[in-house]
């Protein structure tokens, strides 16, 4: 904090991030943020602070000291069992969870678990995920299902796979860290092995096996494979988040 963050304690608002692909990929969200909204975001003096979105809430009391309005943005990061197994942010698995210690203090729930149903039942609204006070208010946003659907990603890489699959089938060609991922998925579903290739890859196949593909993936290369190209669009949650902090 003194060595890389002075610049917080002069800031107006703040970003606290999960990692480096979201690092990476926010200068270009700030841009396409921009191009569709008439109040622009770039162009505020916004810290952005790479915590892990997982340890952000211990910055809460500081960023309220300070009276500084913040946003995090972290990961859904889905697990299952008594193990915390990682799992697919899927909500036909049964007793589906989120174990990410920023989502469960923003809500209340240190100490006991925290559905992921619970969390769509609850807390899709921008409204019931912003927490106001006396000064600054501060708002929390990770991976949600979209239209109604029972998936979404339990990271960034995951939903922006979901978002823009269209996308992504027509541009596999120049999506180097994709496409290697993609080749490497062979899988035993109920006795059938499942090996994707790029030639006949359908937006279905993406969206259905998008877990298994991002858990090979070079994360910091396919930020930089995607960020070279234009066309795509920012995630939902990442969007509510910044025409959140832009007003």
């Amino acid at each position: 904090l003194t060595l890389t963050k002075c610049d917080l304690f002069f800031a107006d608002k703040v970003i606290f991030l999960e990692g480096m692909a979201e690092r990476i990929m926010l200068p270009y969200f700030f841009k396409k943020y921009d191009l569709t909204n008439e109040e622009k975001i770039s162009s505020q003096h916004i810290t952005v602070f790479e915590v892990g979105g997982r340890h952000a809430y211990i910055f809460q009391d500081l960023v309220n000291f300070l009276e500084i309005k913040s946003l995090t943005i972290t990961d859904l990061d889905s697990v299952v069992g008594a193990l915390n197994e990682k799992c697919p942010c899927d909500l036909g698995i049964e007793g589906i969870k989120t174990t990410n210690p920023t989502i469960k203090n923003w809500f209340g729930y240190e100490n006991r678990k925290l559905l992921i149903t619970d969390i769509k039942n609850n807390y899709l609204t921008v409204s019931s995920r912003e927490k106001k006070f006396d000064t600054e208010n501060s708002f929390i946003t990770f991976q949600l299902p979209i239209n109604e659907t029972v998936k979404c990603g339990r990271t960034l890489e995951e939903q922006f796979l979901l978002e823009n699959s269209e996308w992504i089938i027509e541009n596999i060609g120049k999506l180097d860290s994709l496409s290697n991922a993609i080749q490497k998925v062979k899988k035993d579903y109920n006795g059938d092995i499942v090996c994707l290739e790029i030639e006949t890859l359908t937006k279905e196949q993406l969206c259905k096996y998008h877990y298994e593909i991002i858990q090979k993936i070079e994360k910091s290369s396919f930020s930089l494979d995607i960020i070279s190209l234009d066309g795509w669009k920012v995630p939902k949650y990442i969007m509510e988040g910044l025409q959140w902090l832009a007003k």
